[in-house]
């Protein structure tokens, strides 16, 4: 473990840098780092979301499931709006909110998706329906 009082070595410096956590001692530049990172992400969030967004509203005609991308950019959206409250002063009610938002967002834009495979009381309706004959397809009856 290294000693921050011991100011030997071109790492340590001076000990009023060195903060504890626990049993680890951080340097004051470990928040420089958490923040830089921190701030990286937020970027990244961002440019995903506007990669998202970029082909439904500038080609929405080349875009399948235009509405559930959409609803995922949203989501996207929101989540960088979340991350990117740490940089600005808020109350401490906003982040968490727009947290809830962008999950709604995404599980929204993953029910577009996934709607057209799930099985709902209207569409196992019509599949048991007994009035549908039968007749078509590869039968015995085929026609000869």
């Amino acid at each position: 473990m290294i000693d921050p009082a011991n100011v030997v070595g071109p790492l340590i410096g001076d000990p009023a840098v060195w903060v504890g956590l626990g049993a680890v001692q951080l340097s004051r530049y470990a928040d420089l780092f958490q923040w830089l990172l921190h701030f990286i992400q937020t970027v990244l969030l961002l440019v995903t979301s506007l990669f998202l967004v970029y082909p439904v509203l500038r080609h929405p005609q080349n875009v399948a499931h235009s509405r559930g991308v959409g609803l995922l950019a949203l989501g996207f959206l929101l989540l960088s709006a979340q991350w990117a409250m740490e940089f600005v002063p808020v109350p401490d009610v906003v982040a968490p909110v727009l947290a809830l938002a962008s999950a709604v967002g995404f599980g929204a834009g993953c029910w577009a998706f996934a709607s057209s495979f799930v099985d709902t009381a209207e569409r196992v309706k019509l599949v048991g329906d007994e009035s549908y004959d039968g007749s078509g397809g590869f039968g015995a009856d085929d026609g000869e």
